[in-house]
């Protein structure tokens, strides 16, 4: 693993009761050391809303793209336009945009744990949320006109589209996105 530059102290924000008002237990037990990047998932125990994974995905996707960007700092590697990340493979994160360190870059974020289970989280937490927002479209269309809304259904699994999702680093800033890879 190659050696990557020191880490600062994260700080995590504290748990916040979801709107029920109801709180959700500590996602880790006594004597089971957590980890401080991941500190606080949604699904960690409890209960938890839609409301509360889209700020955890929104909050931790700025954490990414912080320590992406002190990492390849760190080892000079600078890009002018987006750097655009996604999943191929067993769990290896690629860049999709072109990059003259594309290669440096891949195994520089490979060789990093906690970036590659970061973003292993994110991917997954978003691809939910995109599901549950497509299916909140489906039954919006359902209640208008169920035979527009099933034809468009049966469309769209007909075309067995996957979606993969991408972070695009762009300076300080960090975007989101899906692209369609058809299977």
């Amino acid at each position: 693993m190659l050696p990557g530059p020191p880490v600062a102290p994260i700080t995590v924000k504290p748990r916040r009761p979801d709107k029920s008002g109801s709180k959700r237990p500590a996602s880790s037990a006594k004597g089971i050391k957590s980890d401080p990047i991941l500190d606080w998932r949604p699904w960690g125990g409890g209960l938890f809303s839609i409301d509360d994974m889209r700020a955890w995905t929104e909050e931790h996707e700025q954490l990414f793209a912080g320590l992406t960007n002190e990492l390849l700092e760190h080892y000079k590697i600078s890009f002018v336009n987006e750097l655009s990340l996604q999943f191929s493979g067993p769990g290896n994160i690629t860049v999709v945009s072109n990059h003259k360190n594309r290669d440096a870059i891949e195994t520089l974020i490979n060789n990093s744990p906690h970036l590659q289970r970061l973003f292993m989280f994110l991917s997954a937490t978003a691809s939910f949320l995109r599901v549950v927002d497509d299916n909140d479209h489906f039954k919006e269309l359902y209640n208008e006109n169920p035979e527009t809304a099933l034809d468009r259904y049966d469309h769209e699994n007909a075309q067995k589209s996957q979606y993969e999702y991408q972070v695009i680093l762009s300076g300080d800033s960090v975007a989101t996105r899906f692209s369609a890879a058809m299977l």
